[in-house]
């Protein structure tokens, strides 16, 4: 147990330093770059959008539609700090990539105990996406928030909060400083994973999902409120077991530091 939660503490130790260099590097950028960027363009069904290596928080709302729209404000709380990291933007009609450029030149040391200028220095991207995607996000300085997407979910080294739906719960998450909750309609047959979690994890299910939950290297709660499931739990251990509605597709959890439950969603 103590290597699973030593590997725990490994991958939110990740997301802490991903969001730490977010926050002191600054890179190449232009005059261009530094103001707002909007962009449209058109994906197909079953396309993969990526956004990575983000100096702040990323919102994504989905719709029945076939264009992407995505907005990129980049500000600083300092007056006199420049806005230095590039956003670069890749795409076709089967992938979307938004991502910052990071820059050079800096040693180690100087990174870690702060210098450098940059550090008010902050990226906002908002994205309007087709339902029927897969999302990826990692290396993100800020909060996550997804609307309801329909393919495979992935989410890592996150310094934040992270809020996502899913139709057909397909979704890992690893890494992550922060709460965590998942909304899926039902779970799907690959199933869920979570782990290396700093933070509360929520699940809200749907009517009619159904699942079998294991979890460990847990340090926190467990409970679920959903009628008509089953719990076990260790003792004095960090292991559980539960199984809501048949059972059937797994959701997997592990090296968490806070309190984990399940309820219905509304």
């Amino acid at each position: 147990m103590k290597k699973r939660i030593f590997i725990a503490l490994l991958l939110v130790a990740a997301a802490w330093a991903a969001g730490r260099h977010m926050t002191r590097t600054d890179s190449a950028g232009d005059a261009a770059a530094r103001g707002d960027i909007h962009r449209t363009f058109e994906l197909q069904p079953g396309a993969r959008v990526e956004v990575h290596s983000i100096n702040g928080p990323v919102t994504v709302e989905t719709s029945e539609t076939d264009v992407a729209e995505i907005h990129v404000t980049r500000t600083a709380r300092d007056p006199g700090d420049a806005v230095e990291q590039k956003i670069l933007i890749d795409h076709d009609a089967t992938s979307l990539v938004v991502r910052g450029e990071r820059g050079g030149g800096r040693g180690f040391w100087r990174w870690f105990f702060g210098g450098g200028g940059g550090r008010s220095a902050e990226t906002r991207v908002a994205l309007k996406l087709p339902r029927r995607v897969e999302f990826e996000a990692h290396g993100v300085n800020g909060a996550v928030t997804i609307g309801e997407v329909d393919g495979l979910l992935t989410l890592r080294g996150v310094n934040g909060r992270v809020e996502a739906r899913q139709t057909e719960g397909r979704a890992k998450v690893s890494g992550t400083n922060g709460g965590v909750l998942l909304t899926f309609a039902r779970v799907g047959e690959k199933g869920v994973e979570v782990s290396g979690v700093n933070g509360r994890v929520q699940f809200r299910l749907g009517a009619e999902a159904a699942a079998d939950i294991a979890g460990h290297g847990v340090n926190g709660g467990f409970n679920v409120t959903i009628p008509g499931a089953t719990v076990e739990r260790e003792r004095h251990g960090t292991r559980f077991s539960a199984r809501v509605g048949a059972g059937g597709p797994r959701v997997e959890i592990s090296g968490v530091n806070g309190d984990i439950s399940f309820e219905r969603a509304n």
